[in-house]
């Protein structure tokens, strides 16, 4: 497929948390500067967050994609490969809609964040991770097969991250079987840096699936709400409303637009967030400090942020050990030295017979 003047393109991203739909959020606006036709398609928070920052974009509600988390890795396994088998079973369904997305919208390149059944096979279709390699413990040789063999039906995969070392996503985006096909396409973040001057000493910024992120919540809460000193947290949820208040000296949002949570990351001495890996793009975007929470569980975020540590770009505590001590105590290290490549995005593609 030759590229055209302007191409009509599908952007999906998964609901499993709003990191997906996030680091879709400075392609879309990418696309949309070279002038090509962008539609939306997703379900729940990832759909009401694209439905917000893009009000005037034709969007499409698709089958439900969201997960639930456990709070060891015994559970997260179980409740995963449940889940895992649940999402198998409604890709063909999900294809049913595409087509008919499809057929509607004249669509010349579907791109997939992490939906791995969203494609056509007659139709370029482009699929977004990270995760070549998918970490489960003594399980990941299989997850790895397991994802390696719906990565290969795309025409193209293509991996958030910059192509010199050290990267951000680590053994995460090596698999020699998906080399042919794999393209790096620099850091995806909706983030800016701007000179503004420190206001908070903490932003507190949650995201991902419950009941985790509430619990997350709940003990920053207990931590910071009796401090003296400025802090804000961003609860991370999406609703048809923005509210504010404040529990102790603890500022609180539901959630922001993008612009807002820019100037909050800016204006924040240090990020306390998960080490999801769309909160790791920002965070090397902006140069900022950040102190890493992985979610209980997750191998990928736990690798993560032990790899981000040991490069030196960000310090980090488990769950079950934090501490505002710890919070404090953290070693002073951050991106301010993280070379970040700008978008490359290639639609010059060819489907496969």
């Amino acid at each position: 497929m030759a590229t055209k003047p302007q191409l009509r393109i599908l952007v999906a991203p998964l609901n499993w948390g709003l990191g997906h739909a996030v680091r879709c959020i400075p392609i879309i606006k990418h696309l949309l500067a070279q002038g090509h036709h962008v539609c939306i398609a997703s379900d729940g928070a990832a759909f009401n967050l694209l439905q917000q920052e893009f009000p005037k974009l034709k969007s499409y509600l698709l089958t439900c994609s969201k997960a639930t988390y456990a709070r060891s890795k015994f559970s997260m396994k179980y409740k995963l490969g449940l889940q895992a088998f649940k999402l198998i079973k409604k890709i063909k369904k999900e294809q049913r809609l595409l087509a008919e997305i499809r057929q509607k919208e004249g669509l010349d390149l579907i791109i997939s964040d992490n939906r791995i059944g969203l494609r056509l096979a007659d139709t370029p279709s482009v699929i977004i991770t990270h995760q070549l390699t998918v970490l489960s413990g003594k399980s990941s040789w299989l997850t790895t097969a397991i994802h390696a063999y719906y990565l290969k039906k795309f025409d193209s995969i293509w991996i958030p991250d910059r192509s010199d070392s050290p990267q951000l996503s680590g053994i995460l985006s090596k698999n020699k079987h998906l080399d042919a096909k794999a393209k790096y396409i620099g850091i995806p973040s909706r983030m800016t840096s701007i000179h503004t001057e420190k206001i908070y000493k903490y932003a507190m910024i949650l995201s991902g699936p419950e009941p985790l992120r509430t619990e997350f919540e709940q003990r920053l809460i207990a931590m910071f709400k009796t401090e003296d000193y400025p802090t804000i947290l961003i609860q991370g949820k999406v609703e048809a409303n923005k509210t504010k208040h404040y529990i102790g000296s603890i500022e609180v949002y539901n959630y922001l637009t993008s612009n807002e949570l820019n100037l909050i990351i800016n204006q924040a001495e240090c990020i306390i967030c998960r080490s999801g890996y769309t909160s790791v793009l920002d965070l090397a975007k902006l140069g900022a400090k950040g102190f890493l929470v992985p979610t209980p569980g997750q191998y990928e975020q736990e690798y993560l942020a032990q790899h981000l540590k040991q490069n030196g770009l960000a310090d980090f505590c488990l769950q079950n050990n934090l501490s505002l001590k710890r919070i404090k105590n953290a070693q002073s290290i951050g991106f301010s030295d993280y070379k970040v490549s700008p978008l490359q995005i290639d639609l010059d593609l060819k489907v496969e017979a």
